[in-house]
């Protein structure tokens, strides 16, 4: 709807439909992307709203917003959905910052892409180390130039590593690195590997101290065919993995459409991760060699709300 020559009203929720929101700002055509600790994990693109002029109303809200401050950032506390983990709002002295990666029906590839150098405001953020054990490579292949990343959620509840059979910051890389643009990976901001599930390993801060413990950090959101859950940490929302079913009972596959049976054979070796999350480079100076994915022209399963 458009209220006047300049300015655009867009819908806005997050995945699972438990916040939704109607902003009017200008006409979006350009993001800001900041390199800060969060917003590289999260993948923000952001817009300052200007309160004289744009307004931002709550359509629905379910009370499952999630807080998540620290002491950078520009003092913004971050609120994601604590039930699908998207990332909608901050909100700070300065005023409201949006997510746009939250709207609907835009195209972010299409959009111009400002920077913001965040990552040297104070306080610096110091990422937490990893501890556990290395991640193992499939049997057979060739570790000559294999590499061990780590990384971890933003608040250190969870951390990674991940090996690799070689480096995927170089621009010859065979690694598929991939972001798509369906309805969530869009609304997340995933950058997706697909290594084996050996390659992998998450550490939870309260499962190291009392390994017999069950998860306490760790939040899963899946929907449609259920095959694949989005993990993400339920006190900073940071997303980190895409980790295939193992709760869905034989009959409950049984019952699957032939499509998604072939889609979780071709599947259930694969432990994708969230490369967002790792620390040991600068994403802002690093051209990934990306794949785009246009998961949204696949067959439609999701309805904005």
């Amino acid at each position: 709807m458009t209220v006047d020559a300049e300015q655009k009203t867009y819908r806005g929720n997050c995945h699972c439909g438990s916040y939704i929101f109607e902003v009017t700002v200008p006409e979006l055509k350009s993001v800001t992307v900041c390199d800060c600790s969060i917003c590289t994990k999260k993948n923000y693109m952001y817009l300052w709203m200007n309160p004289e002029n744009d307004t931002f109303k709550v359509i629905k809200d379910d009370g499952l917003l999630t807080e998540y401050s620290f002491g950078g950032s520009f003092g913004i506390a971050h609120k994601f959905c604590s039930k699908c983990g998207v990332s909608l709002v901050g909100t700070s002295k300065n005023g409201m910052v949006l997510n746009a990666r939250a709207l609907q029906d835009v195209n972010f590839w299409d959009l111009e892409i400002k920077t913001c150098d965040g990552a040297k405001l104070d306080p610096q953020y110091k990422a937490p180390a990893f501890t556990g054990p290395e991640p193992a490579l499939p049997e057979g292949t060739d570790s000559s130039n294999a590499k061990v990343y780590h990384g971890s959620c933003h608040c250190g509840a969870i951390t990674a590593a991940v090996k690799l059979p070689a480096p995927i910051e170089d621009k010859d890389t065979k690694e598929r690195i991939v972001e798509c643009n369906c309805s969530i990976c869009s609304r997340a901001g995933f950058t997706w590997v697909y290594p084996a599930r050996s390659q992998v390993i998450l550490q939870e801060r309260d499962t190291q101290t009392d390994p017999g413990s069950e998860s306490k950090n760790l939040v899963s959101y899946a929907f449609n065919r259920g095959v694949f859950n989005k993990t993400f940490c339920k006190t900073c929302g940071v997303y980190l993995t895409n980790e295939v079913t193992t709760t869905t009972s034989p009959e409950e596959m049984a019952a699957w459409p032939e499509d998604t049976k072939a889609f979780y054979e071709r599947v259930k070796h694969v432990r994708p991760l969230n490369i967002r999350v790792l620390n040991d480079f600068d994403f802002s100076t690093i051209e990934f060699k990306i794949e785009r994915l246009d998961g949204a022209s696949r067959p439609v399963f999701y309805v904005n709300p």
